[in-house]
């Protein structure tokens, strides 16, 4: 299966084209998308570990209502490789973390405040390259999905147009680093490379370059935190998502298995449920 992002459809050439594919008038979808920042509301606020805040939003009717259908029937028809799982139908985390399973090296890295720092520019131009709109439409189609020149966690397109963001250049070092052996992916901002039978240690400089070159090619930042940017080998717990993956069958995070059975003991409780916790949690973890 080819790692390029591909966009079967025809391009869309008009302002009434695009409005058409929304069941808009035209009138109104440019006035709404001259006016998108205005409609948000901030749903959650959460207090991250650095000290700063991560700002969910909801949007508005009926800028809810258009992107819905701009993902639906535009954004979503997009061909996506297997190296992203994320927001496809049948796919979770779990599938992103068994990509990984039995590595005998691990590099984990994440774009710090990625949504906020997707900017216009870069919807612009996955509008006008990858999705082969006029500049007139794509312009519209970026004011339409972006509030105050930004992506905003929430968005009913944010997700979607995250996915596709490194176009460009993602694929090509995708594919360069499966001829040498690695298998990598990207779950939104989090992107892991491993390896099967390499302790890649060695690597890890050029491979963080390489990786950082994409980020930075979008103007977005690497976490360079312990947490976020790290290298594992097989004699460390390597995990993905939590899901420790140093087997070639995936194992939830233990931490998250006593969690999770504590909570389950509640419902059990609160419930009176027949099913005991043990047969719960197995068919949750496989």
């Amino acid at each position: 299966m080819s790692s390029q992002i591909e966009y079967p459809q025809a391009g869309i050439a008009s302002i009434d084209s695009l409005a058409s594919a929304l069941r808009i008038p035209s009138s109104e979808l440019v006035a709404l998308a001259n006016n998108t920042s205005n409609l948000y509301r901030i749903s959650e606020q959460i207090k991250k570990d650095d000290g700063s805040k991560r700002i969910t939003y909801d949007a508005l009717p009926p800028l809810k209502i258009v992107l819905s259908n701009f993902r639906k029937r535009i954004i979503d028809k997009v061909l996506l490789p297997e190296y992203i799982s994320a927001g496809k139908k049948g796919k979770s985390y779990i599938d992103n973390a068994e990509v990984h399973a039995g590595s005998k090296g691990l590099l984990s890295e994440d774009i710090k405040n990625f949504f906020p720092q997707v900017s216009f520019k870069s919807v612009f131009e996955a509008f006008k390259y990858l999705y082969k709109m006029s500049p007139e439409v794509a312009e519209v189609a970026a004011l339409l999905c972006t509030k105050d020149g930004y992506l905003v966690q929430g968005s009913p397109v944010s997700g979607s147009l995250a996915n596709i963001i490194f176009y460009a250049k993602e694929p090509f070092l995708v594919d360069r680093l499966k001829l040498l052996g690695f298998r990598y992916t990207r779950y939104y901002d989090d992107v892991h490379i491993s390896h099967k039978t390499d302790d890649f240690s060695r690597n890890i400089g050029e491979l963080r370059t390489k990786v950082y070159g994409i980020f930075i090619s979008q103007g977005l930042q690497p976490h360079r935190t312990a947490k976020k940017s790290n290298y594992a080998n097989s004699s460390r717990r390597m995990s993905v998502h939590g899901i420790v993956i140093n087997n070639e069958k995936i194992k939830p995070n233990p931490k998250k298995v006593s969690d999770t059975r504590a909570m389950l003991f509640k419902f059990e409780r609160l419930l009176e449920t027949d099913y005991t916790i043990d047969s719960v949690v197995s068919c949750v973890f496989r």
